[in-house]
C-alpha cells in the first residue's frame, strides 16, 4: 500500500509518459493478484 501512494506522489510530481505508463501497468498487476 504504501508503494502505491509513493508511486500516485511520483506520478503527480513528474508527469512523464513513461512513469505514467510504469504506474499504470504496476496498478494493473496488484489489482490481478
Amino acid at each position: 500500500m504504501r508503494g502505491e501512494i509513493e508511486g500516485v506522489a511520483g506520478l503527480l510530481a513528474d508527469p512523464d509518459p513513461a512513469v505514467v505508463t510504469l504506474a499504470r501497468e504496476e496498478s494493473q498487476a496488484l489489482r490481478t493478484k
